[in-house]
């Protein structure tokens, strides 16, 4: 069963877009975000530069010496998409955000109205375009994540051709920056391609009960995506009985962190009322009404079920967005109408890129009396539950609900990925025999630990893993490379690295040793990988643990 044909709105890197646009920055200058010292989203100037999402800080500007870093907002880029959620309200009626940069389309009633799904495309894509000024790729299929992809490609996929057009892509498909759900799969993509599973079909084509009792469940719904199938395992269905849940702000609520505090709360009342049911939500209608009869009412969709903090960051995103839409209208002097009109009532299609919430917006909200006095939730979409997965902390406190919501906690301020448990397994060096996964998510399987692993690093291992990418110059200042029969080409003179203000500073070096080579799945050329080793000390007493591939050098670890 397919979820209906669906038009993926996507703009293109985001995170980058909406931080330029604040910081009125040049589209033509390189611009990462970077959080917890790593690229989280760059644009395409840097990309030409050599940055890539996932680097370090560190690399990203060896790379690109004139970057521009800036910091994540959530909240910033919800608000600044705003407009285009809006723009896509006046063509057609059911919206569903995904994240801040993408939004889904429902084919049928627009294919109806404009006689073919590229008319409505079309049409949609030209208002969109002309009222917001962004850069917006779009793209159709049978579900949301192929529609994802499609949009990268801005491609359209044939009806029931979903399965067809996912079936030859790289395994590595299954990551998307443009969702957080689905962007923490490194682990999981890694082990699928140790697998040789090195498409989307081969993946699609395993049972998914096997997948379900190895992998866990995001594996489960990687599986589901990666075969065209809906995200969630069941069918979603409007419920029988409305599930909703409101509350009246006395005294009511003149400021958005006032009003998102509130929605917490209600948020958690919500799922409590949900999960009494025996329930999951993937589908939330967000409402919420003014002093002045105002109101906006917004669906929101997610591909796993919502949790309370999910439900209240939307929340937040979509009155930040309308009231600061209010107040950049009030300044043009503009007028608006529609269910998502501002407290005021007026506004226009949308702002160009340039226009951006200001510290004059609280004024002009209270000027307009637009206190909220009314938030209501209602569940759109439900069905039931996959299995929990226990985890080392279920086995030892099966009912401390505490721990589960304090490390929750963490990794919604952090991160999903950033919060990791740690499991020991076979390989030929500290980095692969150190298995790290995202806690609650079951460790992939291990490999044995007393298998012969010829190339195996000797004891001691380093006490600190590390990866950063250097150089190693000779007396001459030349590179110094290793080949499998040669060795190195010449003595290691310099050691090159980078100080925490990124300039680079030269350690000299007074001892080395013979490199141990690597040859690993020399069978397939695709997987293929050469590589020496070497145990380096510098002049510091430091030693450390160097890597060299392809004439690349990286510090693997240190002695400590």
């Amino acid at each position: 069963m397919t979820e209906p044909r669906v038009i993926v709105l996507l703009c293109p890197d985001w995170p980058v877009v909406a931080a330029a646009v604040e910081a009125n920055i040049s589209a033509h200058r390189p611009v990462a975000v970077i959080s917890g010292n790593e690229v989280v989203a760059c644009s395409a100037t840097a990309r030409s530069a050599g940055v890539a999402r996932g680097q370090r800080r560190r690399l990203a500007q060896l790379r690109a010496p004139d970057l521009v870093i800036l910091d994540p907002d959530d909240d910033r880029d919800a608000r600044l998409f705003d407009p285009v959620i809006t723009a896509s309200e006046h063509i057609v009626a059911q919206v569903q955000p995904i994240h801040p940069g993408i939004l889904a389309v429902g084919v049928e009633s627009p294919r109806q109205y404009f006689g073919s799904e590229l008319a409505a495309t079309e049409k949609l894509l030209t208002h969109l375009t002309d009222s917001t000024g962004y850069e917006i790729m779009v793209g159709i299929a049978d579900t949301i994540f192929a529609g994802t992809i499609a949009a990268a490609r801005s491609a359209r996929v044939q009806a029931g051709g979903t399965a067809d057009f996912l079936a030859p892509l790289p395994i590595d498909e299954l990551i998307r920056p443009e969702v957080p759900a689905w962007t923490n799969r490194y682990e999981l993509v890694d082990l699928l391609q140790r697998l040789g599973l090195r498409t989307l079909g081969a993946f699609a084509a395993l049972s998914s009960t096997e997948v379900a009792n190895r992998f866990g469940p995001d594996a489960m719904l990687a599986h589901r995506q990666a075969g065209g199938l809906p995200g969630l395992p069941m069918a979603g269905r409007r419920p029988e009985t409305p599930l909703v849940v409101e509350r009246l702000l006395d005294p009511p609520a003149d400021r958005i962190d006032s009003a998102a505090f509130a929605a917490i709360s209600l948020a958690e009342e919500f799922l409590q009322l949900v999960h009494a049911r025996g329930l999951v939500c993937s589908q939330i209608r967000v409402e919420a009404r003014t002093d002045g009869g105002q109101s906006t009412v917004r669906v929101w969709r997610h591909d796993v079920s919502l949790t309370a903090r999910d439900i209240a960051d939307r929340t937040r995103w979509q009155l930040d967005g309308w009231l600061s839409s209010f107040s950049r209208n009030r300044k043009r002097g503009g007028s608006r109408s529609g269910p998502d009109a501002g407290p005021g009532g007026g506004a226009g299609s949308g702002p160009g890129p340039g226009a951006a919430a200001d510290a004059t917006d609280e004024a002009d909200r209270d000027e307009a009396g637009s206190a909220i006095v009314l938030l209501r939730l209602e569940a759109e979409e439900v069905s039931t539950p996959g299995s929990w997965q226990h985890t080392v902390f279920d086995d030892k406190r099966e009912n401390d609900e505490k721990v589960r919501r304090t490390i929750s906690r963490v990794q919604g301020l952090i991160g999903a990925g950033k919060v990791l448990s740690g499991s020991l397994q076979g390989g030929r060096d500290a980095t692969q025999e150190n298995l790290w996964t995202p806690w609650q998510q079951p460790a992939a399987s291990l490999l044995p630990r007393k298998a012969p692993w010829p190339g195996r690093l000797p004891s001691p291992h380093p006490v600190r893993l590390m990866h950063e990418e250097v150089r190693v110059l000779d007396p001459r200042g030349r590179s110094v490379t290793v080949g499998i029969a040669e060795g190195l080409s010449d003595r290691p003179a310099v050691l090159l690295r980078l100080d925490d203000k990124d300039r680079p500073f030269s350690l000299p070096v007074v001892s080395w040793s013979g490199a141990w080579p690597l040859e690993t799945q020399w069978w397939d050329p695709d997987a293929a990988r050469r590589r020496a080793r070497l145990q380096f000390i510098v002049q510091t007493g430091e030693a450390f643990l160097l890597t060299c591939e392809s004439g690349r050098w990286w510090i693997e670890g240190c002695y400590e």
